[in-house]
């Protein structure tokens, strides 16, 4: 799934920055938990730990689905977030 994620997000993070990592769990019985925190990348250890935050807050249940994956932030054209006003 990891792996997954980072060939997935090599093709579309050019131009927007990342602003949050999150998993997602969905149990047998279709509820779901999902944990997310901020980042600007990706990184194997902070998925671990939200992963683990997900399978304690189940308690145990059957898990169903499961997914990771990142927010993206706004993208700015301009890197010290000046607006060209044109002048």
């Amino acid at each position: 799934l990891w792996q997954e994620l980072i060939e997935d997000l090599r093709s579309k993070t050019a131009d927007r920055p990342i602003r949050g990592v999150v998993v997602k769990m969905k149990f047998a019985d279709f509820t779901r938990i999902t944990r997310e925190t901020q980042a600007d990348r990706p990184d194997r250890e902070l998925f671990d730990r939200l992963l683990a935050a997900a399978w304690d807050a189940g308690n145990g249940r059957s898990v169903r689905l499961l997914g990771c994956g990142v927010r993206f932030g706004e993208a700015t054209a301009d890197p010290q977030g000046w607006l060209d006003l044109g002048a």
